[in-house]
C-alpha cells in the first residue's frame, strides 16, 4: 500500500526547483521517492527491511487438485429368485402375515 507525503514548503523555491529540473527531464518527485528510499535503508534495520519485501511478495497459489477419475458403479446384486421372477415377469407379494407368496401361490389355510 503506498501513501502520499505532504509537507510544507517555500511556495517560490517549489516553484523554481520543479522548473529547472524540468529543463533537465528531472522529476522532483523521482528525487523525493530516491531520497525516501535511501532514508529508509539507512534507519531501519535489515531485518524489518526483509521482513516488510517477504510480506509485499505474493502467496504462491495452492495448486490445483487433479481430478478423480469416476469410479464405476457396479449393478446391484439380486438374489436367484427375484431374478428368475423378473424374467418370468411374475409379481411377488406378501400376505398380513408377511409370508411371500407369487402369482399362483396356494393358500391351504382352513
Amino acid at each position: 500500500m503506498k501513501k502520499n507525503i505532504t509537507y510544507p514548503y517555500d511556495a517560490d523555491r517549489l516553484t523554481a526547483i520543479t522548473h529547472y529540473m524540468g529543463k533537465k527531464d528531472l522529476s522532483l518527485e523521482a528525487d523525493l521517492i530516491d531520497f525516501t528510499d535511501k532514508a529508509f535503508e539507512k534507519h531501519v534495520p535489515k531485518d524489518v527491511r526483509e521482513f516488510l519485501a517477504a510480506q509485499q511478495q505474493p502467496a504462491p497459489a495452492p495448486k490445483a487438485a487433479k481430478p478423480k477419475a469416476p469410479v464405476p458403479q457396479a449393478e446391484p446384486m439380486q438374489d436367484a429368485d427375484a431374478a428368475k421372477q423378473a424374467q418370468e415377469g411374475s409379481a411377488t407379494d406378501t400376505d398380513d402375515t408377511g409370508d411371500s407368496y407369487g402369482a399362483s401361490a396356494r393358500f391351504d389355510r382352513p
